[in-house]
């Protein structure tokens, strides 16, 4: 049996799925995991996948996250490496992510707090180590335009969902410890 992994990424447009046999390929957004579980299903070889990863908002409250958890139970997917957006983003530009999300007008650090969005914190945030930050923007392209001009100073890198969870596919967890956690290394 060909093995493959399963990649989710939560937020406020739904489930944002990919699943990887060799590569990566980006399956879609649904609106609950039971969907997005069965689309990743579809579209992949056959039998369970061997790893499963899900990333979610740095925003979501630890009962949301529960909640999310419990619909990823029922779903049929049980474990997943569960981990935030920022620290996959981080993880693959090695410094510091700054994550607009305009679905939620909210500012996430992978170093540090999630704020509501402005362009002078956002301002201040990279000023303290311009060249130790990335700038990325999540959200459906409705809400997405004034935020792209509110940050034309530090061009954001447009970052869709399902794309968070193909990424998430490519860097894989090499050490799980509930005191120490360091998620993610190059593959």
């Amino acid at each position: 049996m060909i093995r493959w992994d399963l990649g989710l990424s939560l937020g406020p447009e739904g489930v944002g799925t990919a699943v990887r046999v060799e590569t990566a390929h980006l399956i879609g957004v649904f609106p609950t995991a039971a969907r997005a579980v069965s689309a990743a299903s579809g579209a992949a070889p056959g039998g369970a996948p061997e790893h499963i990863i899900l990333v979610y908002p740095q925003s979501m409250s630890s009962d949301e996250l529960g909640e999310q958890l419990g619909e990823c139970a029922i779903a049929g997917v049980k474990a997943p490496v569960a981990t935030r957006d920022t620290e996959v983003l981080a993880a693959m530009a090695g410094r510091r992510a700054l994550l607009i999300d305009s679905d939620a007008g909210l500012l996430a650090s992978s170093a540090g707090p999630v704020v509501d969005f402005s362009p002078e914190v956002l301002a201040d945030w990279f000023a303290e180590d311009p060249f130790g930050h990335s700038v990325y923007l999540t959200g459906e392209p409705a809400s997405r335009d004034s935020y792209v001009v509110a940050a034309r100073d530090f061009p954001p890198t447009l970052v869709e969902r399902p794309a968070l969870a193909a990424l998430a596919l490519t860097l894989m967890p090499v050490e799980l410890s509930t005191k120490r956690r360091r998620w993610w290394s190059l593959r």
